[in-house]
């Protein structure tokens, strides 16, 4: 009898359980999403989908801002969170999805002429880089030519390491294809936006921390401004491509110092367009980074704290040991890289007051010290992928794709453009 009455309890608990289950299991029904997904029986078409969002050829974004970035989500991406403990703008976009890399030999390999593709309707074309015009992504897919790109743009700024003002005339002229009168100081491109010329070339010098600031000389974020402040009255939209190119080379060249502090510049450029989207329902935003094209290589002796207390510190050393506030030495005492200075290479360029060799030094140290490197993945064979951050006008759009195609198909969608058959 007691083993009856433990049998009963069982079946009793296993049947409870069942109808438990049954009442709170959702099975999904067709219709019950327009979300394009894996498990909707009939999902919708590209294009409906797109209808349902308010996407149609009559309703397409009006202005396009892509941002070609570095450290968005990668090793650099998790070095800078370390440096970072407030939320980063990249939360502010609303999609993310990565496209995959794909052979070069295959023969349905697509190129397209992001700048052809995207000003078809008419839209006006900016170009604002941290470094000697970059402005495309390293993937090929979407390639950019030089050319062809200046003679479609309504403005093209820069920033660059130039030494003098040949390097910076020969810049531009490889540019643009021939000598002309561009912007080189703030002065000249206020008399250039006063002038309303045709088109706005800049070709600035760089600010750099560890040398006295030239005021002659403007800001990368200051050039996203000018450029999204005179775009935006264009009556048939604007693109807008920006290139933060300057943290990924110095990361080659394994100057991690500069590598952040160009990451810090990039977040704020991040700021400016989260806060211009915000307040618009006309534009939508793209943040493209390769895909592992660039790897950072961490040695034994890396010591993440120890690491960003050496490089959030390396400009006020350097400015101390230029100004001899004490001897080399005792300065360094304090930092975890001292051991790998030069130190009579160092003393030496202190005393010559020498500031850009003397945080040559410094860098150089940081990284032997940690044992960084950056690694270039280069495949003969294969293109990279890339990653893909939309916010604003049809970014929803962007999910669930996994290779160029759908890509180009969504952007053509979302832009109001026709691909060519």
């Amino acid at each position: 009898m007691h083993f009856c009455h433990k049998l009963l309890i069982a079946l009793l608990i296993l049947v409870c359980s069942a109808g438990f289950a049954q009442q709170n299991v959702t099975v999904p029904t067709p219709g019950q999403t327009d979300l394009i997904t894996q498990v909707n029986i009939k999902p919708l078409s590209l294009e409906e989908f797109a209808r349902r969002r308010g996407l149609t050829d009559e309703n397409p974004a009006k202005n396009i801002v892509i941002l070609f970035g570095f450290g968005l989500a990668d090793d650099a991406a998790n070095l800078f969170r370390g440096t970072r403990p407030k939320r980063l703008q990249i939360a502010e976009m609303e999609n993310f999805e990565m496209v995959l890399p794909r052979f070069i030999a295959s023969e349905a390999l697509q190129q397209v002429n992001l700048v052809d593709f995207l000003t078809g309707d008419g839209r006006s074309v900016g170009i604002v880089s941290d470094q000697d015009f970059c402005c495309s992504s390293a993937c090929e897919f979407l390639k950019i030519e030089t050319g062809d790109l200046f003679a479609r743009v309504r403005m093209a700024l820069t920033l660059g390491d130039f030494s003098g003002s040949e390097e910076r005339d020969a810049l531009v002229r490889k540019f643009s294809g021939r000598n002309l009168e561009y912007a080189a100081n703030r002065k000249d491109l206020d008399r250039m936006f006063s002038a309303k010329a045709e088109k706005i070339v800049g070709a600035f010098r760089r600010n750099v921390k560890h040398l006295p600031e030239d005021g002659t000389q403007p800001y990368v974020d200051e050039l996203v401004t000018a450029g999204l402040s005179r775009l935006s009255v264009e009556e048939n939209g604007f693109v807008l491509l920006i290139g933060c190119k300057a943290a990924e080379k110095a990361a080659v060249e394994g100057r991690f110092v500069d590598m952040l502090d160009h990451l810090r510049t990039q977040e704020k450029i991040l700021h400016q367009i989260n806060y211009f989207v915000s307040g618009r329902k006309d534009t939508l935003v793209l943040l493209i980074q390769d895909n592992n094209r660039i790897r950072l290589n961490f040695g034994e002796k890396f010591d993440l704290n120890k690491f960003l207390f050496d490089v959030r510190n390396a400009v006020s050393l350097n400015q101390a040991l230029v100004q001899e506030q004490a001897e080399p030495s005792a300065l360094l005492a304090s930092f975890s890289f001292s051991a790998t200075v030069d130190a009579a290479a160092l003393k030496q360029s202190a005393e010559k007051k020498d500031a850009a060799v003397v945080y040559e030094i410094l860098q150089n140290a940081i990284r032997e010290s940690y044992q960084i490197e950056a690694m270039v993945e280069k495949n003969q064979h294969m293109l990279p992928g890339f990653l893909v951050f939309s916010r604003g006008h049809g970014s929803d759009i962007f999910g669930g794709m996994v290779d160029f195609t759908e890509f180009i198909e969504r952007l053509a969608l979302v832009t109001g453009l026709k691909l060519k058959q």
